[in-house]
Protein backbone atom coordinates (compact mmCIF):
# COMPACT_ATOMS: atom_id res chain seq x y z
CA UNK A 1 0.00 0.00 0.00
CA UNK A 2 1.61 3.29 -1.17
CA UNK A 3 2.00 5.94 1.48
CA UNK A 4 -0.61 8.38 0.01
CA UNK A 5 -3.20 5.41 0.27
CA UNK A 6 -2.08 4.94 3.89
CA UNK A 7 -2.89 8.64 4.69
CA UNK A 8 -5.95 9.23 2.49
CA UNK A 9 -7.76 5.97 3.50
CA UNK A 10 -8.37 6.72 7.59
CA UNK A 11 -9.81 9.72 6.40
CA UNK A 12 -12.03 8.18 4.20
CA UNK A 13 -13.23 5.92 7.05
CA UNK A 14 -13.29 9.20 8.55
CA UNK A 15 -15.75 10.94 6.42
CA UNK A 16 -18.28 7.42 6.17
CA UNK A 17 -18.29 7.71 10.07
CA UNK A 18 -19.26 11.56 10.43
CA UNK A 19 -21.54 11.27 7.87
CA UNK A 20 -23.93 8.66 10.10
CA UNK A 21 -23.53 10.26 13.39
CA UNK A 22 -26.51 11.96 15.09
CA UNK A 23 -24.65 14.61 16.35
CA UNK A 24 -23.70 15.68 12.87
CA UNK A 25 -27.37 15.83 11.70
CA UNK A 26 -28.51 17.61 15.39
CA UNK A 27 -25.64 20.15 14.25
CA UNK A 28 -26.74 20.65 10.42
CA UNK A 29 -30.42 21.67 11.90
CA UNK A 30 -28.38 24.39 14.52
CA UNK A 31 -26.18 25.63 12.00
CA UNK A 32 -29.46 26.17 9.60
CA UNK A 33 -30.46 28.43 11.96
CA UNK A 34 -27.20 31.11 12.58
CA UNK A 35 -27.69 32.84 9.56
CA UNK A 36 -24.14 33.90 9.91
CA UNK A 37 -22.35 30.90 7.99
CA UNK A 38 -21.44 32.90 4.86
CA UNK A 39 -19.54 35.81 6.77
CA UNK A 40 -17.71 33.10 8.56
CA UNK A 41 -17.03 31.31 4.63
CA UNK A 42 -16.24 34.98 3.26
CA UNK A 43 -13.88 35.40 5.62
CA UNK A 44 -12.02 32.07 5.53
CA UNK A 45 -11.50 32.08 2.06
CA UNK A 46 -10.74 35.87 2.06
CA UNK A 47 -8.10 34.90 4.27
CA UNK A 48 -6.29 34.08 1.74
CA UNK A 49 -5.42 37.33 -0.10
CA UNK A 50 -5.91 39.53 3.43
CA UNK A 51 -4.11 37.20 5.06
CA UNK A 52 -5.11 34.51 8.49
CA UNK A 53 -4.71 30.82 8.46
CA UNK A 54 -7.93 29.16 9.00
CA UNK A 55 -6.29 25.52 8.34
CA UNK A 56 -3.04 24.19 9.88
CA UNK A 57 0.01 22.66 7.44
CA UNK A 58 -0.73 19.29 8.38
CA UNK A 59 -4.24 19.43 7.07
CA UNK A 60 -3.21 21.05 3.99
CA UNK A 61 -0.59 19.04 3.49
CA UNK A 62 -3.17 15.83 3.30
CA UNK A 63 -5.13 17.62 0.55
CA UNK A 64 -3.85 15.67 -2.86
CA UNK A 65 -7.60 16.86 -4.61
CA UNK A 66 -10.86 18.04 -4.07
CA UNK A 67 -12.14 14.29 -2.49
CA UNK A 68 -9.00 13.85 -0.30
CA UNK A 69 -9.79 17.69 0.82
CA UNK A 70 -13.42 17.11 1.96
CA UNK A 71 -11.87 13.51 3.96
CA UNK A 72 -10.09 15.93 5.76
CA UNK A 73 -13.06 18.15 6.55
CA UNK A 74 -14.57 14.53 7.83
CA UNK A 75 -11.85 14.02 9.67
CA UNK A 76 -12.09 17.38 11.33
CA UNK A 77 -16.06 16.84 12.07
CA UNK A 78 -15.38 13.31 13.37
CA UNK A 79 -13.09 14.42 15.98
CA UNK A 80 -15.41 17.30 16.91
CA UNK A 81 -18.28 14.95 17.76
CA UNK A 82 -16.25 12.65 19.16
CA UNK A 83 -15.16 15.39 22.31
CA UNK A 84 -18.95 16.63 21.95
CA UNK A 85 -19.70 12.53 23.17
CA UNK A 86 -16.88 12.73 26.22
CA UNK A 87 -17.76 16.29 27.74
CA UNK A 88 -20.74 17.66 29.14
CA UNK A 89 -22.93 19.99 26.74
CA UNK A 90 -21.20 23.28 26.96
CA UNK A 91 -22.32 26.95 27.28
CA UNK A 92 -22.61 28.93 23.62
CA UNK A 93 -18.89 30.11 23.45
CA UNK A 94 -17.32 32.52 21.83
CA UNK A 95 -15.75 31.97 18.39
CA UNK A 96 -12.17 31.51 18.67
CA UNK A 97 -9.11 33.96 18.53
CA UNK A 98 -7.94 33.12 15.27
CA UNK A 99 -11.09 33.38 13.55
CA UNK A 100 -11.72 36.85 14.63
CA UNK A 101 -11.20 38.27 11.04
CA UNK A 102 -14.37 36.24 9.55
CA UNK A 103 -16.58 38.18 12.27
CA UNK A 104 -15.37 41.95 10.59
CA UNK A 105 -18.74 43.27 9.75
CA UNK A 106 -16.80 45.37 7.29
CA UNK A 107 -15.89 41.51 5.15
CA UNK A 108 -19.12 42.54 2.80
CA UNK A 109 -18.30 45.72 1.95
CA UNK A 110 -14.57 44.45 1.14
CA UNK A 111 -15.50 41.25 -1.20
CA UNK A 112 -19.01 42.90 -2.30
CA UNK A 113 -22.34 41.89 -2.33
CA UNK A 114 -22.13 39.16 -5.08
CA UNK A 115 -19.08 37.53 -3.41
CA UNK A 116 -21.01 37.79 0.07
CA UNK A 117 -23.87 36.11 -1.21
CA UNK A 118 -21.69 33.62 -3.53
CA UNK A 119 -20.31 32.40 0.28
CA UNK A 120 -23.34 32.02 1.98
CA UNK A 121 -24.26 29.39 -1.31
CA UNK A 122 -21.28 27.85 -0.59
CA UNK A 123 -22.05 27.16 3.09
CA UNK A 124 -25.28 26.02 2.00
CA UNK A 125 -23.15 23.72 -0.68
CA UNK A 126 -25.50 25.31 -3.30
CA UNK A 127 -22.12 25.19 -5.97
CA UNK A 128 -24.21 25.91 -9.18
CA UNK A 129 -25.36 28.84 -7.66
CA UNK A 130 -22.65 29.73 -6.41
CA UNK A 131 -20.34 29.68 -9.23
CA UNK A 132 -23.47 31.86 -10.90
CA UNK A 133 -23.02 34.75 -8.24
CA UNK A 134 -19.58 34.65 -8.55
CA UNK A 135 -19.34 34.77 -12.67
CA UNK A 136 -21.87 37.60 -12.27
CA UNK A 137 -19.55 39.77 -9.32
CA UNK A 138 -16.45 39.49 -11.74
CA UNK A 139 -18.40 40.74 -14.82
CA UNK A 140 -19.25 43.55 -13.07
CA UNK A 141 -16.70 44.20 -10.39
CA UNK A 142 -14.05 46.85 -10.81
CA UNK A 143 -11.71 46.36 -7.99
CA UNK A 144 -9.24 43.40 -9.20
CA UNK A 145 -8.82 41.98 -5.17
CA UNK A 146 -13.13 41.08 -5.24
CA UNK A 147 -12.70 40.02 -9.18
CA UNK A 148 -9.72 37.73 -8.21
CA UNK A 149 -12.14 36.50 -5.08
CA UNK A 150 -14.66 35.99 -7.20
CA UNK A 151 -12.47 33.63 -9.25
CA UNK A 152 -11.76 31.76 -6.39
CA UNK A 153 -15.37 31.01 -5.48
CA UNK A 154 -16.18 29.70 -8.77
CA UNK A 155 -12.96 27.33 -8.57
CA UNK A 156 -13.45 26.22 -5.30
CA UNK A 157 -17.57 25.50 -5.43
CA UNK A 158 -16.08 23.41 -8.96
CA UNK A 159 -13.68 21.75 -7.45
CA UNK A 160 -16.23 20.70 -4.36
CA UNK A 161 -18.61 19.68 -6.79
CA UNK A 162 -16.13 17.25 -9.01
CA UNK A 163 -17.06 19.87 -11.88
CA UNK A 164 -13.59 19.60 -13.46
CA UNK A 165 -14.48 20.68 -16.79
CA UNK A 166 -15.74 24.02 -14.81
CA UNK A 167 -12.88 24.47 -12.88
CA UNK A 168 -10.14 24.26 -16.04
CA UNK A 169 -12.04 26.96 -17.40
CA UNK A 170 -11.86 28.96 -14.13
CA UNK A 171 -7.95 28.17 -13.62
CA UNK A 172 -7.56 29.06 -17.48
CA UNK A 173 -9.31 32.57 -17.04
CA UNK A 174 -7.62 33.58 -13.66
CA UNK A 175 -4.22 32.93 -15.27
CA UNK A 176 -5.47 35.56 -18.30
CA UNK A 177 -6.74 37.85 -15.62
CA UNK A 178 -4.04 37.50 -12.79
CA UNK A 179 -0.59 36.68 -14.14
CA UNK A 180 0.22 35.82 -10.46
CA UNK A 181 -2.09 32.97 -10.80
CA UNK A 182 -1.16 31.75 -14.41
CA UNK A 183 0.55 28.85 -12.96
CA UNK A 184 -2.62 26.65 -12.67
CA UNK A 185 -1.19 24.58 -10.00
CA UNK A 186 -0.71 27.78 -7.55
CA UNK A 187 -4.17 28.36 -8.64
CA UNK A 188 -5.95 25.11 -7.81
CA UNK A 189 -3.78 24.67 -4.73
CA UNK A 190 -5.53 27.97 -3.80
CA UNK A 191 -8.49 26.80 -4.57
CA UNK A 192 -7.88 23.33 -2.27
CA UNK A 193 -6.79 25.12 0.15
CA UNK A 194 -10.17 27.31 -0.05
CA UNK A 195 -11.79 24.30 0.16
CA UNK A 196 -10.15 22.81 3.08
CA UNK A 197 -11.44 26.15 4.99
CA UNK A 198 -14.83 26.01 3.92
CA UNK A 199 -15.02 22.55 5.40
CA UNK A 200 -13.40 23.59 8.78
CA UNK A 201 -16.10 26.44 8.82
CA UNK A 202 -18.86 24.34 8.37
CA UNK A 203 -18.23 21.90 11.13
CA UNK A 204 -17.66 24.94 13.36
CA UNK A 205 -20.98 26.69 12.44
CA UNK A 206 -22.61 23.57 13.33
CA UNK A 207 -23.54 22.00 9.79
CA UNK A 208 -21.92 18.57 8.32
CA UNK A 209 -18.65 19.59 6.87
CA UNK A 210 -19.06 17.71 3.31
CA UNK A 211 -22.04 18.25 0.87
CA UNK A 212 -24.43 14.74 0.22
Amino acid sequence: MSSLLRRVLPLLLSFVLVGCSTGARQGAERGAKTGAVGGLVAGAVGSIFWGGDAVNNALRSAAVGASSGAAVGALHGAEQEKKRQSAPAPAPAPAPAGNTAVHDPAMKAKIGELNFAASEDLARCRHVSAIAKAERAFKVETDPKRRNYALLIEAIAAEESNNTSKANEVYTQWGKFDPAHADRGKARNEALDGVLKLQKVRQEAGLPPLCT
